[in-house]
């Protein structure tokens, strides 16, 4: 998430003084290095949580194509870094809706793709679910 917000306001920086040539090609190197950032994430998450690594995937891929457009400002890279980024908010409205449902009912309601080490995540250890 730190990538994310880092990234969040590194645009709002250098876009708040207006599209400067030089700024655009800073910002999409930026843009680019942040994607290959968020790989971590996205690999640590792995097959676990495949909700999860669908919404890093997204953000990843539609951080990579923001960047490749502020390099080469092509419509098509543009295009593309937009329909990237209205799949990435219909997966993390699912995935926030699944996850607060689960949080309320203390069960999964909507399937979030839970494998291996993941899926008895809902369970509390401790004595908190006694409480």
């Amino acid at each position: 998430m730190a990538v994310l917000a880092a990234s969040w306001l590194v645009q709002g920086v250098l876009l708040a003084a207006g599209p400067a040539p030089e700024a655009r090609h800073t910002l999409g190197l930026f843009l680019l290095t942040a994607a290959v950032a968020l790989l971590v994430p996205l690999a640590a998450s792995g097959r676990s949580n495949l909700a999860a690594s669908a919404v890093i995937g997204c953000a990843t891929l539609r951080m990579a194509l923001t960047g490749i457009h502020q390099l080469t400002r092509s419509p098509s890279w543009e295009d593309a870094a937009g329909a990237t980024g209205l799949a990435l908010t219909l997966l993390a409205l699912y995935g926030a809706t699944a996850f607060a449902l689960e949080d309320t009912h203390g069960r999964p309601v909507l399937p979030v793709g839970r494998y291996g080490s993941g899926s008895g995540a809902t369970e509390e250890p401790g004595i908190r679910p006694l409480l």
